[in-house]
């Protein structure tokens, strides 16, 4: 494959935009029923939830409905199978809805009519509505320029997760090219000790090779043929020293 397919490929990875979904604020979602629709009003907190008891792999995933009643209360509707429940509950305090457990802060004046609706999220949750959106190709034939786009119903959710999976990618990038470098120069030390390693038992083959055969080189040869010759010199010049010595004592 191409480069451009290849990177393609990690940008559309679900490990990569995992990663670019946990750099948002996903863990609560937000929305305002209206009379058409309800509409996602990201990336606004319409209230301060505060988790207690959170289960990633087994928590309540459906869509809850607050309502103010007071200063001090609450009404929260959800469903329990294809039961409606509709609790009231205190500000600041313990909120339990199956296997989870939260609170809500005291919002402030509001209106009593006023009807947020919210859902808790795990990463997981996300990936489809990224995925399905998100839109790679390159600008120009064999330009190796890749355009990106994100579509969405919430504009400012498709800016936002297409600024973090291009950051989650230069991580990558970046990740990716240490490791090379490291893997290469622990490569080269490999080699390198493997070669000194043979260059030592080669030096020392040698040497041995030469004292069971008897063999040397010639530059040792040499000096030792240079050796002999210079002793032989000296004990030549001693003799003739000596025969000087004999022929004056005559």
């Amino acid at each position: 494959p191409s480069k451009i397919q290849s990177e393609t490929f990690v940008l559309q990875s679900r490990t990569l935009i995992l990663s670019a979904i946990k750099d948002l604020d996903y863990r609560l979602s937000f929305y305002i029923a209206g009379r058409a629709r309800t509409t996602d009003v990201y990336p606004q907190k319409l209230l301060n939830i505060q988790l207690i008891k959170f289960d990633s792999l087994n928590f309540y995933r459906d869509l809850i409905t607050f309502q103010p009643v007071n200063r001090n209360a609450f009404e929260l509707t959800y469903k329990v199978g294809t039961k409606e429940i509709q609790k009231k509950f205190a500000y600041n305090q313990p909120v339990s809805i199956g296997n989870m457990a939260f609170s809500i802060k005291y919002p402030g004046e509001i209106s009593r009519k006023s009807t947020f609706i919210f859902k808790f999220n795990i990463p997981e949750d996300f990936v489809g509505r990224v995925r399905g959106g998100l839109r790679t190709s390159e600008i120009v034939r064999n330009s190796n320029i890749i355009s990106l786009q994100e579509t969405d119903y919430n504009p400012q959710f498709a800016a936002d997760i297409l600024n973090a999976i291009m950051k989650e990618y230069l991580n990558y990038d970046k990740n990716q090219k240490t490791q090379s470098a490291t893997q290469m120069i622990n490569f080269i030390d490999a080699q390198l000790e493997t070669l000194s390693n043979e260059v030592k038992g080669s030096e020392k083959s040698i040497e041995k090779f030469k004292q069971n055969t008897k063999m040397m080189d010639v530059a040792s040869a040499s000096d030792l043929q240079m050796g002999k010759i210079k002793e032989m010199e000296t004990h030549r010049s001693l003799a003739k020293i000596q025969l000087i010595a004999i022929d004056q004592l005559r």
